[in-house]
Order: C-alpha cells, then structure tokens, then sequence
C-alpha cells in the first residue's frame, strides 16, 4: 500500500488558459486535451452564462480517457490485478463496457449540469447487455448502451464494475484496496504506506481455511493478518470502507457468499459510523461531503493551472466549495469559480514545444 497520488501528468501542454480545456477536465476522471481548433480566454468564460452555454453545446463531454489517469482511475486493461487467467465469467468485452459505462454516467454529470455529488449518489446508470445480464438489470438487449435505474446497493460510482474491478485482485476482492482507494480518490486522504522494516507478510500467506479445513471468507483471512500489531493502526481505518463493498465480487457482480462463507459487510469506520454494505457507506461519505467536495475542487483546480495545488491556494478553494454550496454544487459551479479565481486569472500560458521545433 502505498500513495500514489502523482501531479506530473497533469500538465499535458502548458497551463490551461483556455476554458474549453478546463472545463473539458475533469477532478477523478481526468481527460486527454482535446484537439479544438478554438482557444477560450479567460477574459470571455467569466460568465455562468459563458459556461451554460459551453454545456448546452456538448463542449464539456469530448475528449474523454479514462484510463488517461494521473490518479489511476481506471485501468487500460480494466483487469484484477495479478491477472493471469480469466474468470470464466470475464471477457475483455466486459471490461470495455464497464469503461464505457463509466464515461457515459459522468458525461451525464456534466452535460445535465448536476451535483457532483451524484457522483456518489445517482440512481441510474448506462448498460448495454453483457453489463445488464451481469449486473442482473432485466429486459435490456443488444449491444446499445442505454439509461437504466439502478437498486439502492449498486448507485453511484462504488457500485459500478470499473472500479470495483480496479480494486481487487486476480483471485479475490481485496477490502484494503477498495478501502484505500475511497480515501486516496474519493476522500483526498491517502493512508500512509505500510511499513518496510519488517515488511508485514501478504494476505496470501494467510490459509485460506482452518486447520480442521473449514475455509476462510477475505473478511476472516484479513482478521488473522491484522493482528500483526504493525498492520493494526492503519487497517482500522481502511478496511471498513472496503468490507462494505465486499458484497460485490472480484468482477463486480452482487454474492452473498464467500468461498463458501456468508458476507459479513458489517463494520465501523473511524468515526464510528456503523456500516453494513454500500448504502451505508455512501450516506457515510455523504456525511463527510466536505472532504468530497473540497478534495474534487483540489483536483480540477490544480488540472486547471497545471500544478499542486499549494496552502497559498486554500482560500480560493473554500470560497470556490462556499459558492458552488448554494448552487447545489452543480458541475458548472466549480467551473466558474475556478476560472475565476486568482490562480487561474493570474496565470499564463506557456510555449509548447512541438518535436519538430527540437
């Protein structure tokens, strides 16, 4: 375990002036700069009615990489990792539809001008088939991607296949990363890597049954690895986020067994909240809407000027998020607030230095 959490990719060419390009990118999804003949300066985005109208002509939904990603959102491949040899019920036409099932829901974000809070929240998502049969969404064929509502347990992006695929591993969910990745992408607060001197053993050194043979669930097998009392501190936290998704396998589909062992989702996160599957957690993160929002206002801020963001920069954050609040914190909300903020008023767009030019 370890932070990954990495500017360098977030300067793609010089720093955004233009408000195509900022409006383009996007916080946990990050996108390729598009090719657009037309640059916006800030002189001429400094208007909510500048940026409806950017939205309403489709200009904020182009471009879109997921797997582009200086947060590691999605992964190219779109695989568990260590993954060897495929679950019978896997094939990379799954793992493409789960990528384009994501773009389509948070192009909706923006092109509906939503909460980005619905990031968390929404009720509905885009399937074609082969995501609705493993879902188990009904009466939807054909390869067509198309607008379906959702059960309370699978809304928002913790119960899309993308990132719960992300976050397990070949041959089991694994809690820590999805645990993690709540913290890291969701939350702005990576955990601290594990420590090295000794290095705890991994979970696979852990049996997977007892000595009488009776065999372990993830939960269980987690449960002896965490009294290693170097793995205690930061697993307390971590884990709870990401036992609460474990209803959802390796490939996102909804069990209620483990290696034959019934799923205890059940935990308490470290403020104490209680949790017991994926509706309680999303209220939770809900509860904690301010470290959502102000770590998604971070990140599109900081693609938007092309650097970290730095202590210099908070008050334009908090007034950002205090202004996008009474908005309903809609999409186009931190748009505005950041292309007028000083740091991205202020800043300057630098040469690009082609290959033909070196």
């Amino acid at each position: 375990m370890s932070s990954e959490y990495d500017t360098s990719g977030l300067r793609l060419s010089g720093r955004y002036t233009s408000a195509r390009n900022v409006v383009i990118s996007m916080t946990m999804l990050p996108l390729r700069q598009p090719t657009v003949p037309k640059r916006w300066p800030c002189s001429q985005i400094a208007s909510a009615q500048t940026v409806d109208e950017i939205i309403k002509k489709g200009e904020l939904v182009v471009g879109i990489d997921l797997t582009n990603a200086p947060w590691g959102f999605l992964d190219a491949k779109q695989e568990p990792a260590g993954f060897d040899r495929p679950p019978w019920d896997y094939d990379h036409t799954l793992g493409e539809a789960f990528v384009r099932e994501t773009e389509l829901f948070f192009q909706s974000i923006v092109r509906d001008d939503r909460s980005v809070l619905d990031l968390l929240t929404a009720d509905y998502s885009y399937v074609d088939e082969r995501i609705a049969r493993h879902y188990g969404i009904a009466n939807v064929t054909g390869p067509g991607f198309r607008r379906v509502a959702l059960p309370e347990n699978r809304r928002g992006l913790l119960g899309q296949g993308s990132v719960l695929v992300l976050t397990s591993v070949a041959d089991r969910t694994s809690p820590v990363m999805r645990g993690k990745w709540i913290m890291e992408v969701l939350l702005g607060s990576p955990p601290p890597p594990p420590p090295q001197d000794p290095a705890p053993p991994p979970l696979e050194d852990t049996k997977a049954a007892t000595a009488t043979g009776k065999p372990l669930s993830t939960r269980e097998r987690m449960e002896e690895h965490r009294k290693n009392p170097a793995c205690q501190s930061c697993h307390k936290v971590i884990d709870p986020l990401g036992l609460a998704l474990d209803n959802f396998d390796t490939l996102g589909a909804w069990r209620i067994k483990d290696n034959g062992v019934g799923i205890d989702s059940n935990g308490v996160m470290y403020d104490g909240t209680k949790l017991a599957g994926p509706a309680d957690l999303r209220q939770a993160l809900l509860n904690h809407s301010d470290g959502v929002i102000r770590n998604f206002t971070d990140n599109l801020m900081s693609y938007a000027i092309g650097r970290r963001i730095e202590y210099y920069d908070q008050p334009s954050i908090r007034a950002i998020t205090r202004k996008a609040a009474q908005n309903g914190n809609r999409f186009s909300s931190f748009v505005l607030g950041i292309v007028n903020s000083p740091a991205f008023q202020m800043s300057t767009a630098e040469a690009v230095t082609t290959t033909a030019a070196q």
